[in-house]
């Protein structure tokens, strides 16, 4: 449902009981569209696409389907869909699921409010045994909770989101062996089949520096057994600057050599290439990854706890002529190519490791938004030892980004099943509350 301009109305001031009654309106308008989602049977809202008019798409999740209804017609009844249509959008980003329940159940008890305030109850009173009655709920959903147990277990909580049943049991065994924090990409590919792989260690996208636009995959493509690696935020604009840390690397024998950097001149890109096109030595520059100084903060400060190297830092003053064995991070295994940076089996001590994963699960914890909580997450997710890539597809590009985004939803939902436990869907857990609340 897309925007649509209300009616040519100039300001004005709206009384009781229009403002209750076009707020109910403009609720259960919304309700209306998201309620035959509701249930564990696959039903769909058809919802007309906005960037591409005549397009269609098929939900069947009441968080897109609130997302894509931007305006309702009517201005005043617009300001509860609105409203309504935030808080679903919340569950669904902090949640993944239950927002359809979520839907039906704000919109009984509105109702009803409504229904009592206008027949002369208290609406403070009326809040507060609302309040007490959440509180009883809770604490009786808490102790339906199971925990997640076992691929098959995965397998089915992924199934209560997908009509795929190859999508399910991909997604189980992708949890199963990365566990709750490990990193998962999902990607789009032609034709109908679903696959998965795992990789073994972490990986960070990778940003070409602008000299290295113009260059042939095969001359941004490396990979070295026992690699070696500079992590820094430096900038290099002189071949010179590197010689001392490429002679140390060849003194401790080292295979290869990986450096990060913050800026790299379109010198120091030539002398490297022609360095291994003479087949000299394994080595190059990649750019620090991260989009701001906090995400380099945060990627330096991790590859350091994975690989046991000190970092060299542009505001500590280091240089990169000064550097030292310990600054070299260690790994089994470390590769580059166009997109992507990876690393495994680093060599840094297991203790230090721990500790600094402890250190991200806590503010993991502590963390209140939901963005924050997903960074952190792909940060553990890069530090452990597996990761994994699940490629989905469809015979359209309308079915491709369907399947992509129910992947994406369910991926969600088996991570929050993991991390909080489940109860039965559909509205059962909350039936099963109802003795609590006599």
């Amino acid at each position: 449902m897309g925007r649509h301009s209300p009616a040519n109305r100039g300001p004005e001031v709206v009384f009781q009981p229009k403002v209750y009654q076009s707020w109910q309106q403009g609720i259960n308008t919304l309700v209306e569209a998201i309620r035959p989602t509701l249930g564990p049977l696959a039903r769909k809202t058809v919802v007309m696409d906005q960037i591409r008019p005549g397009t269609l798409e098929l939900l069947d999740d009441g968080g897109s389907i609130a997302r894509r209804i931007t305006q309702l017609s009517d201005r005043d009844a617009d300001m509860g869909a609105m409203f309504l249509r935030q808080m679903l959008w919340k569950v669904h980003e902090e949640v993944g699921d239950g927002t359809a329940t979520a839907a039906v159940v704000f919109q009984r008890i509105y109702n009803e409010g409504v229904r009592m305030v206008a027949g002369g109850y208290n609406p403070a009173l009326l809040r507060r045994y609302l309040h007490d009655g959440l509180e009883v709920i809770v604490e009786q959903i808490e102790e339906q909770s199971r925990a997640v147990d076992g691929q098959k277990m995965l397998s089915d909580i992924a199934a209560s989101l997908t009509i795929e049943p190859a999508l399910a049991l991909a997604l189980g065994d992708i949890f199963n062996k990365i566990s709750y924090y490990g990193r998962l990409e999902i990607r789009q590919t032609q034709g109908r089949e679903i696959r998965h792989e795992f990789v073994n260690g972490g990986y960070w996208d990778r940003q070409l520096f602008s000299s290295e636009q113009g260059l042939e995959t095969s001359a941004l493509s490396m990979e070295v057994k026992n690699a070696a690696f500079v992590i820094s935020d430096l900038d290099l604009d002189q071949p010179q600057q590197l010689y001392a840390a490429l002679q140390l690397a060849v003194h401790e024998s080292i295979p290869g050599l990986i450096i990060f950097a913050n800026h790299v001149s379109e010198q120091v890109v030539n002398f490297l290439s022609a360095l291994r096109m003479a087949g000299k030595y394994s080595t190059c520059v990649v750019k620090t990854p991260g989009n701001d100084p906090f995400e380099q903060a945060a990627f330096i400060h991790d590859v350091a706890a994975l690989t046991g190297g000190i970092p060299l830092i542009r505001e500590a003053g280091s240089r990169l002529e000064a550097v030292k064995p310990e600054n070299f991070g260690r790994a089994d295994l470390g590769w580059t190519n166009r997109e992507f940076i990876g690393i495994v089996g680093g060599k840094a001590r297991p203790e230090d490791l721990e500790k600094h994963l402890l250190m991200l699960a806590l503010a993991y914890e502590d963390a209140e938004k939901l963005s924050e909580r997903r960074r952190i997450r792909s940060r553990i997710g890069n530090l452990l030892i597996q990761s994994a890539t699940l490629w989905v597809g469809g015979a359209t590009e309308a079915e491709i980004k369907y399947h992509v985004a129910e992947a994406e939803r369910a991926a969600e939902v088996v991570r929050a099943a993991m991390r909080e436990g489940v109860v039965a869907g559909g509205g059962a857990a909350l039936l099963s509350c109802r003795s609590g609340l006599l």
